[in-house]
């Protein structure tokens, strides 16, 4: 059981949000500082702000220090989607496709990148979740029958 009175513990999400912000942030500006392209730039940002605690970085954990560092993983990497989808792959798409060279103001660049078709898809089916699970609606009988292993009594309570 995870004691929660630790400040420790409860500062973990933090941690994992703040690494995958300053990498992403020393990214950038390491391709400033080389002059590259804005695709090198987007690489960069992705290579130094995304992780694999959730593959390899866990099974390290599990290794050297058990089922407790496991379970702290978790903790961990809890902000890691939800900056993937909402700050990462924005940001990605943003350099990819040559935004940055268009020359409108700074206050424009991000709503370009907001109504990317892919980007809307993404941040719409994330906040429809999230608004259906904070609204306690249940999950329709239909999709219990399609998934039935995932919705196993206790399993999503």
């Amino acid at each position: 059981m995870v004691n929660f009175q630790d400040l420790r513990i409860i500062l973990l999400p933090l941690v994992g949000l703040f690494a995958l912000v300053t990498g992403g942030f020393y990214g950038v500006l390491l391709a400033r500082l080389t002059q590259s392209t804005p695709r090198q730039k987007g690489v960069l940002f992705c290579c130094s702000s995304f992780t694999n605690i959730g593959s390899i970085g866990a099974l390290i954990c599990y290794m050297f220090l058990g089922e407790a560092g496991f379970a702290l993983v978790a903790l961990y990497k809890i902000f890691e989607e939800i900056y993937y989808y909402t700050i990462g792959f924005p940001i990605a798409r943003y350099f990819s496709s040559g935004h940055s060279n268009e020359g409108r103001s700074f206050g424009t660049k991000p709503f370009s990148v907001m109504t990317d078709p892919f980007v809307a898809t993404i941040l719409t089916a994330f906040f429809t979740g999230l608004t259906l699970n904070l609204a306690h609606i249940a999950v329709p009988l239909f999709l219990k029958r399609l998934m039935p292993c995932l919705f196993r009594p206790g399993l999503l309570s």
